[in-house]
This record gives structure tokens, sequence and C-alpha cells, in this order.
């Protein structure tokens, strides 16, 4: 790993200003990928010179910056060929990435870089794609939980759990080999 290369930028860090001046730092990103994923998991990304995204920073998060046409995403049922417009909307909620391309050297003497942000995909103002579906499904559990919880009911093996001090709930997800290994 090269400490002079910025490997991510982590959720919830840094505010508009601080991704920008972070940014700027950093010449040899020289693009942004809003990264979407389809019901089936295939992805789409969309890559946008890094001065589009520095100019335009708001619009990347209102869905008005980038689209798709979604040809590389199946989306039967919801998008059709007279209305195939996919909106990507980025998602500030989580850690964005940047990938490093070892073999195309900037001015600067690093690699270049992509910013890689996963996104949303919107299609006539409703999310069509499984990682909405996957937040409101954890965000629905999560207040169903703590309902359950906060009625005051017993729970047998965890009576002495103080259900009242529950602020949040939050889900882990990860692979059955990666709870194997």
């Amino acid at each position: 790993m090269n400490k002079d290369l910025l490997y991510y930028i982590p959720t919830g860090e840094f505010g508009k200003e601080g991704v920008l001046s972070l940014l700027k730092t950093h010449p040899e990103i020289r693009f942004v990928s809003l990264v979407g994923i389809d019901l089936a998991g295939n992805d789409t990304d969309e890559k946008v010179p890094i001065e589009l995204f520095l100019k335009n920073y708001d619009d990347f998060f209102a869905g008005t910056a980038v689209q798709t046409d979604g040809s590389s995403v199946v989306l039967m049922n919801i998008a059709t060929l007279n209305d195939a417009r996919v909106d990507m909307v980025a998602d500030p909620s989580v850690n964005w990435y940047i990938d490093y391309n070892e073999d195309n050297i900037y001015e600067n003497g690093r690699p270049v870089g992509t910013l890689r942000i996963p996104c949303f995909l919107l299609h006539n103002g409703k999310f069509i794609d499984s990682r909405s579906i996957l937040k409101d499904s954890c965000a629905f559990v999560a207040d169903k939980l703590k309902g359950l919880l906060a009625g005051g009911k017993k729970v047998k093996g965890m009576e002495d759990v103080p259900f009242e001090d529950i602020e949040d709930i939050e889900f882990t997800i990860g692979t059955e080999l990666e709870f194997w290994v």
C-alpha cells in the first residue's frame, strides 16, 4: 500500500466541503464511478470525470447528475425501451472506495484513480435496486424489533437485558463463506 494514496473516504467523517477539499489534494483521482446493483445482482456503473463531480456535487445525491439506460442491469417489467431512463443516486451513508489503475500513471507519479460510489437506481421516482430494498428491509425490521422489545415483554434467555437502553439496531451482513473463515 502506498501511503501517499487515498484508498477510501469513510462515511460521516467529512462533509461536502471536506470531501471536495480532500479530492482536490489528490489530483491522481481523475474519475468518479457510480455503481448500482439490480435485483438479480447485476451491476451497472457510470464513470464521469472528477471535474463534473466537483462542480455538481449536490446533483449526484439528488439523482440528477448521472443516468443510465439500464442496459447492463435486468429491469424486467420495470424499465422498457421507450421508458428506460434510470437515475443514479449516490449513497452518502456508506464508505466510498478509490480503485487505482497501476498501468496508468498520472503526471504526479501516482496511478490514476477512480472514486467508486455505491448508488441507488431510481426509475420514475421509485427505487428499483437491491441496495434500496435491503436498506428499507433493515430499517423495517429494526423498527419492529425495537417496538417489540420496548413493549415490556420478557424474552427467554434475555431476562436481564435492559431493552429501554437500546438506542438502535444495526445489521451486519456477510456471506456464508465469511462466517466460516
